[in-house]
């Protein structure tokens, strides 16, 4: 397992991943139809201008065997709601369905929280679907707790999706 930074060269793989990922973790939790129209070609397009630009969010990928199998991104909050956290927000990580319980994504998180620890944050947010059960156990096992708060994102799936607040703690 090696975890690096992401490169442009990893967008079609990261996309590959991304379909697949949302296409497995969501069934049930957003409509089939939406899954359904998820684009490979769409989704290498968005993570090539994302990963061809200078940007401070943190991209980066895991690889199992010398072959791409997850990624995650992390950075300033993005919403007003977290604004005056002293903290980052995880704003993805997804892993190769074929590879889940594999411990890559316990790998990932494990980097970012060290990566934020060593810059002095003192949390790491991140939104989860209401009703993503298997989410919601993987980061509680990683000592993610709800924080309480929540919100209705309307901008991802052409319909609302209630999303809770959970928080990991960092210390030294």
């Amino acid at each position: 397992m090696r975890i690096r930074p992401a490169t442009v060269e990893d967008a079609p793989t990261i996309a590959v991943i991304h379909v697949a990922a949302w296409r497995e973790a969501y069934r049930g939790l957003m409509s089939s139809e939406f899954l359904a129209s998820l684009s490979v070609e769409k989704r290498t397009q968005q993570w090539t201008a994302a990963l061809a630009q200078d940007s401070p969010i943190l991209r980066l990928v895991i690889e199992h065997e010398g072959c791409v199998a997850g990624f995650c991104s992390s950075g300033a909050f993005r919403d007003e709601q977290l604004a005056r956290e002293e903290g980052v927000e995880l704003y993805s990580i997804n892993i190769d369905p074929n590879y889940w319980r594999h411990g890559l994504g316990k790998g990932l998180i494990e980097y970012v929280s060290d990566h934020y620890l060593q810059k002095k944050a003192k949390a790491i947010y991140l939104w989860v679907l209401n009703g993503n059960q298997r989410a919601m156990a993987f980061y509680k096992n990683l000592g993610f707790l709800p924080d309480g708060r929540s919100k209705v994102d309307y901008g991802h799936a052409g319909e609302p999706l209630h999303e809770l607040l959970f928080v990991r703690r960092l210390s030294a």
